[in-house]
């Protein structure tokens, strides 16, 4: 799908997926690790480009951590 959507080629996007996925660059997280700092960075760059308005809404608004307390993770 990311071939069809970027028209990049499928050398390009496992390069690019490989960013992501490799466990030394600790972009996905291993344990569902939530980082609410990033999150609120997001919704600020949202907000820059425009794409919603003040007030801006709280990262917390958006976790629900109900899952991961099930598991054992928070």
């Amino acid at each position: 799908m990311a071939i069809e959507t970027t028209g990049a080629s499928e050398e390009i996007i496992r390069q690019i997926l490989a960013l992501y996925f490799d466990p030394d660059r600790g972009v996905v997280p291993k344990q569902a690790e939530l980082d609410i700092k990033g999150l609120g960075k997001v919704i600020q760059f949202m907000a820059d480009a425009g794409e919603i308005k003040s007030p801006l809404p709280p990262p917390e608004q958006f976790i629900d951590l109900q899952y991961l307390k099930a598991a054992g993770l928070q």
